[in-house]
């Protein structure tokens, strides 16, 4: 059996923590939502996940829907980009920008990531 990407929302307290350990015993790639940093860290040490602080609220569910499609963390963690707080990182004020100035900064905040996740963004 493969494993599955699975996020948890409120994944750092209560339900979700249990929730999250109980998927990661079984084998699962998951990845932890919250909104508070601290609880977030706990948990991803205890299970292996991969904590992203984020406030959801009434689009969890079609994320959720869109996150089962996931079949990797390399995924997740391009889904989450565009639904977290990372977001404005790679959403400059383009219209402030000219096309050269757009590109470095651009380059810069992609080596920024690659720096932080260990990942390449594309």
């Amino acid at each position: 059996m493969t494993s599955r990407v699975v996020l948890v929302t409120g994944g750092g307290t209560r339900i979700g923590a249990a929730v999250a350990r109980q998927l990661s015993k079984a084998g699962d790639q998951v990845v932890i939502c919250g909104r508070r940093a601290a609880p977030l860290q706990t948990v991803a040490e205890q299970t292996g996940a991969l904590p992203v602080v984020a406030d959801v609220s009434e689009a969890t569910r079609q994320r959720e829907r869109a996150m089962k499609r996931s079949k990797s963390i390399r995924h997740a963690q391009r889904f989450l980009s565009a639904f977290s707080g990372t977001s404005p990182h790679f959403r400059p004020r383009r219209h402030l920008l000219s096309a050269a100035e757009y590109r470095l900064v651009m380059a810069d905040r992609f080596a920024v990531w690659n720096g932080i996740t260990g990942t390449t963004a594309t």
